[in-house]
């Protein structure tokens, strides 16, 4: 196969640096957000972990939804920024309510009608 040059692969860095940056803002704060909630769970006795399909004290459903809330915004402005397939998986995300958050669903759903 044909061999990258290395201007090649110095014009795709900040691209990919701008993706990984993106992901590991979301990562981290998810990773908050779920320590808030085990200590939120906790000071009501419950495990911390939530067992599934069991329903989540309001304190702690709370949590959740100011992390979507804030994270959500922040995925839209990286698939803008990253253009072409990110765009086409926003898309598909954002028609997809029983996947992700409704504030995802919200904040993709711009990509429906088209980008910047």
């Amino acid at each position: 196969g044909r061999r990258l040059r290395l201007s090649e692969v110095l014009l795709a860095l900040p691209r990919a640096s701008r993706l990984y940056l993106g992901v590991f803002v979301v990562w981290w704060d998810y990773r908050r957000a779920r320590r808030r909630a085990q200590r939120k769970r906790r000071q009501f006795g419950l495990p911390r972990k939530a067992a599934r399909g069991e329903e989540e004290p309001e304190e702690v459903e709370a949590i959740w939804e100011a992390a979507h809330a804030r994270n959500a915004p922040r995925v839209r402005r990286l698939v803008d920024r990253l253009r072409g397939l990110w765009v086409k998986a926003g898309q598909y995300l954002s028609s997809r309510p029983d996947v992700v958050p409704s504030a995802y669903i919200e904040s993709l759903a711009g990509l429906q009608d088209g980008t910047p």
